[in-house]
């Protein structure tokens, strides 16, 4: 009954052990738990402090700034406030430019318009200084005197090759110069007259055929004709009134309209060389409203 009952005793003990260690397990475990809530809090707890330390410098930078960019607008407003005072300068100066070309374009369309009156008067005095040239020359062509701008041209004529004498041509000077032997002698006796023009026909030298130069068939033939680059730098003479005439750069501005002369008005104008000599060109040639040969043939040539 001893043991038994010793048994009884320990399978309570056992139990009771048992009993106790499943509650300090349990304990173990609200303990644990416990811990992790703590840790948790401790490190929320220093999270906050941490982003409460970050804010702030986050506060502090922010000012910062906020006090140079109000810095900066101050003065970003000043430099507008010189660049408005400035630009109510400029839009002065440029209605004060404009009022002065306005003027200087009114003063100019006045010159134009005194410039094509000048024109037209110098155009009229040139066509009456013409006139009278033509009259000039047409009156050295009744005198025989050369009419050439260059002086080279006006000896031409004076620089012609020589020529062989022909026999009446040398006959003639021998004959004269006895005959003014004869005239200048003194009268004398009619034995001694004698004896002397028998002197002077024997002192007479006999004419004979002047002998024609040997014609040379081994010359080489003379080319008139020069090199490209010779006849490029040739000097020569443009003529003003052609220029003139196929100049198409358009006149002045008039009441601001473009002045272009047509072409008839251009040829009676400029084209002067119709006035040195008698025209070759086909009927109606200078007047630019002639119609063709076949409508109208009957149309005289008109000659100005």
């Amino acid at each position: 009954m001893s043991l038994e009952s010793e048994v009884d005793r320990l399978k309570k003990n056992l139990d009771r052990e048992r009993i106790t260690v499943r509650l300090q397990q349990q304990t173990i475990q609200d303990l644990e738990n416990k811990l992790k809530e703590y840790q948790d809090k401790s490190n929320t707890e220093t999270s906050n402090e941490l982003e409460l330390e970050e804010s702030q410098l986050l506060k502090e930078q922010f000012e910062r700034k906020v006090a140079e960019l109000e810095t900066i607008i101050k003065e970003n407003n000043q430099q507008l406030l010189a660049l408005r005072n400035n630009i109510q300068a400029y839009e002065k100066q440029v209605t004060e430019n404009h009022q002065e070309i306005y003027r200087l374009q009114d003063v100019i369309r006045e010159l134009q318009l005194s410039l094509t009156e000048k024109s037209s008067i110098v155009d009229s005095q040139a066509m009456s200084i013409l006139s009278y040239k033509n009259q000039i020359q047409k009156l050295q062509k009744k005198l025989e005197l050369p009419i050439h701008p260059n002086s080279k041209q006006a000896m031409k004529p004076y620089y012609r090759k020589p020529q062989p004498l022909k026999q009446h041509t040398t006959n003639s000077m021998l004959m004269r110069q006895q005959q003014q032997l004869l005239d200048t002698q003194p009268p004398s006796s009619s034995s001694s007259s004698s004896g002397k023009e028998n002197e002077v026909i024997e002192q007479q030298p006999r004419l004979q055929p002047l002998e024609k130069p040997p014609i040379s068939t081994s010359s080489e033939p003379t080319e008139f004709t020069r090199a490209r680059h010779e006849r490029i730098h040739m000097h020569g003479e443009t003529c003003v009134a052609c220029e003139k005439f196929y100049d198409t750069t358009p006149l002045p501005d008039v009441h601001d309209q473009t002045v272009q002369y047509t072409a008839s008005e251009r040829i009676q104008l400029h084209s002067r060389h119709r006035h040195r000599q008698r025209a070759t060109t086909p009927p109606g040639f200078w007047d630019m409203e002639f119609g063709s040969p076949e409508v109208d043939s009957t149309r005289r040539i008109r000659l100005t």
